[in-house]
């Protein structure tokens, strides 16, 4: 076995690709498009057993622990937004109030969120990235609104590009005045 190309996709699956859909699973994993390349990895991993984790490097007394082998798939933008949102704990709600507790409401734009979840897409570590993503986003906000005038942010589609943030109300009543 070639331990320069360890992967799913390797040669260290006996050097032949499974055939999906009239078409060689390797040259799907290569795809550009990364719905295609997610499927097709999806569909790799749904073939893989024991035998092919050994072929993989794994000694087979490790192998042995696992009774149950079990895949899991990839996310998209509509599972991401879903994470994002929908939970009663979820990483919007928890940044809510974080500021709620300062007596300053936070919303999302909606193409916000779309683009919170396209971002997370792009670094292929699937929910993982979010936190990072929001964080990044809110981090100037976080720092400058507790203890000012400032009762309402929103975090748009540009905020997420360099951080800005947009003070939707404050005790002064300006209203849309975009702090960078």
């Amino acid at each position: 076995m070639d331990k320069r190309s360890l992967g799913f996709s390797s040669s260290s699956f006996g050097g032949s690709s499974t055939v999906l859909d009239g078409v060689h699973t390797t040259e799907k994993l290569r795809d550009s498009n990364e719905e295609v390349a997610s499927k097709a990895r999806d569909e790799m991993i749904k073939l893989c057993d024991q035998g092919d984790l050994i072929s993989f490097g794994m000694i087979p007394e490790l192998v042995g622990r696992f009774p149950v082998i079990v895949p899991f798939h990839s996310l998209n933008k509509s599972h991401l937004i879903s994470v994002l949102t929908e939970p009663k704990g979820s990483l919007i709600a928890q940044t809510k109030k974080f500021f709620e507790n300062e007596n300053v409401e936070l919303r999302f734009a909606d193409k916000a969120i779309e683009e919170i979840a396209e971002m997370a897409v792009k670094r292929k570590t699937g929910a993982r990235a979010l936190k990072s993503i929001v964080e990044k986003a809110v981090i100037n906000a976080k720092y400058e609104i507790p203890g000012s005038e400032v009762k309402c942010v929103e975090i748009n589609e540009t905020s997420l590009k360099d951080s800005t943030f947009v003070i939707i109300e404050d005790k002064n009543s300006a209203i849309g005045n975009e702090n960078k």
